[in-house]
């Protein structure tokens, strides 16, 4: 059975699959998604950077979706290595139904929230609770609002799909 561990935070067994990190794209939010990218990347799976305006609160233009759109592409092309390959998708609706789906849809390993503090910790733990209900991988928080507070993970083992395991 290969494992991979990576020196970071608690343990969770996690099957390998893509990574799906929900981010604000706020200067906070960059150092727990580089521990997410780490994460994937050290044991081989892809990253895949998920922002979801909820037009229903915050209604958005054209222009503002494409900002959205390209900071999202380029914060994918910076974590971008030869061998990893990260996306950026831009997501409309229902933030519980639409990060679901997404996680749903790719068979997601984990949703990791690398938010910078956008949304309150209350808030944010009952949306996560919520998508627990609805998908079958792990939902994590390396969110915090200041970097002086983000935690450090210590083990995150990633096991392969497929064949039993």
């Amino acid at each position: 059975m290969a494992t991979c561990s990576i020196e970071a935070g608690g343990g969770a067994g996690i099957k390998a699959g893509n990574v799906l990190c929900v981010t604000d794209l706020s200067q906070h939010a960059e150092r727990p998604l580089e521990f997410a990218f780490q994460a994937a990347d050290k044991c081989g799976v892809n990253l895949e950077l998920i922002h979801v305006v909820d037009l229903s609160r915050a209604p958005s233009t054209p222009d503002a979706q494409v900002d959205i759109q390209f900071n999202l592409e380029s914060l994918a092309k910076r974590l971008k290595t030869v061998n990893r390959i990260v996306t950026a998708t831009l997501l409309f609706g229902c933030p519980e139904k639409a990060i679901a789906k997404r996680a749903n849809d790719s068979n997601a390993a984990l949703i990791a929230f690398t938010s910078g503090g956008g949304q309150s910790a209350v808030s944010r733990q009952i949306l996560m609770a919520r998508i627990r209900s609805r998908v079958t991988c792990p939902v994590i928080d390396l969110s915090y609002p200041k970097p002086s507070q983000h935690r450090v993970i210590r083990n995150l083992v990633l096991l392969p799909t497929g064949s039993g395991q």
